[in-house]
C-alpha cells in the first residue's frame, strides 16, 4: 500500500502519535476516499453536480483528546446547477461539528474556465456554541469600475457596508468554492496566474496563482487511481493542495487546518 502524499498526510503532526491516532487518520482517510472513488463519476458536462466532503483535522490539539475513534469534524456540501443562460448557481453548506458553526453561501458564476463571479452573493452563518453571535447574514457585490478598479463590498442586514478590497480591471474575481470546477479545466493547460479569490465570499485575496503538482497514485486494495495535483497560493493566502480524479473531480483538498475528503457525488 502506497503512502499518503505529503500534502495531505497530517498524521505525523499529531501529538498523540504514540497511540492509534496516526493509524486512525490514515485508515479513515483511505476508507472514506476509497468508498467515494468506487461510486460512479459525475459527468464532466453535467448541468447539475453535487459533491460532499468529510472534514478531517490536520492538527489534533483543540479538536480531539484521548484515543480517537472517529476523526470526522464536519462536512461540506457543494451543489451547483447551470441555467439556460450559461450561469452556474452555487449553494454551499459548511458544517463544523466541533466549533458549532455552520456556513451557507449562495453565489453565481459565468460558465467560463475561471468561473468569474456575477451578480450579488449571500452569506449566512449560524453558531450553536457559546460565542459572541448566534447568526449573521451578509450580502456581497462588486461595484462599478472607477479609475480602473472595482471595489468589493459586503453589507449587513442593517445596511452597514464593509469594504473587502478592490480588484483591477484585468483581474478575474472568483470564490474559493468555485475552484472545485476551475481546477478540472486546468488539467490540460497547467496553471493560472493573477486570479482574485474571495475566500468564503468575505476575504479578498488578490494575485493568487494555481500551479500543477506531480501525479499521485492512490491505492485501495487492487484498485489504483492516478490523482492530478495542484497548489493554490498567493501573498497572504496560505497554500491549499488539491487532488483530482481521472474524471476531473476534486477527490481531496487540504487547507492549513483541515483536509476535505470526497465521500459522495452525484449529477
Amino acid at each position: 500500500m502506497s503512502k499518503l502524499h505529503w500534502s495531505v498526510d497530517y498524521a505525523y503532526a499529531s501529538p498523540l502519535s504514540a497511540d492509534k491516532t496516526q493509524e486512525n487518520f490514515q485508515g479513515q482517510f483511505r476508507q472514506i476516499l476509497a468508498d467515494a472513488l468506487s461510486s460512479s463519476p459525475v459527468d464532466f458536462n453535467a448541468r447539475t453536480k453535487s459533491h460532499r466532503y468529510s472534514l478531517l483535522p490536520n492538527f489534533w490539539a483543540g479538536f480531539k483528546r484521548g484515543e480517537v475513534q472517529n476523526l470526522n469534524i464536519g462536512q461540506v456540501s457543494i451543489e451547483r446547477k447551470r441555467d439556460d443562460g450559461d450561469v452556474w448557481r452555487y449553494a454551499i453548506e459548511h458544517e463544523n461539528t466541533i466549533s458549532g458553526e455552520e456556513l451557507f453561501l449562495n453565489f453565481n458564476c459565468y460558465h467560463k474556465p475561471a468561473r468569474p463571479l456575477t451578480g450579488s452573493w449571500q452569506i449566512r452563518t449560524q453558531n450553536s456554541a457559546d460565542g459572541s453571535y448566534s447568526s449573521l447574514s451578509l450580502t456581497g457585490a462588486c461595484d462599478e469600475e472607477i479609475d480602473g478598479e472595482r471595489a468589493v463590498r459586503v453589507t449587513t442586514a442593517s445596511g452597514l457596508s464593509i469594504g473587502a478590497g478592490s480588484i483591477k480591471q484585468d483581474e478575474i474575481l472568483t470564490c474559493n468554492w468555485a475552484l472545485f470546477d476551475i481546477l478540472p479545466s486546468l488539467r490540460e493547460n497547467g496553471g493560472l496566474d493573477r486570479l482574485a479569490i474571495l475566500d468564503d465570499l468575505e476575504i479578498l485575496e488578490n494575485d493568487c496563482r494555481i500551479k500543477p503538482l506531480e501525479d499521485w497514485v492512490f491505492e485501495s486494495g487492487d484498485e489504483q487511481h492516478t490523482l492530478t495535483g495542484f497548489s493554490v497560493y498567493g501573498r497572504g493566502f496560505p497554500p491549499t493542495y488539491w487532488w483530482l480524479t481521472e474524471s476531473g473531480e476534486v477527490a481531496v483538498m487540504s487547507t492549513m487546518l483541515t483536509t476535505h475528503v470526497l465521500n459522495e457525488r452525484s449529477d
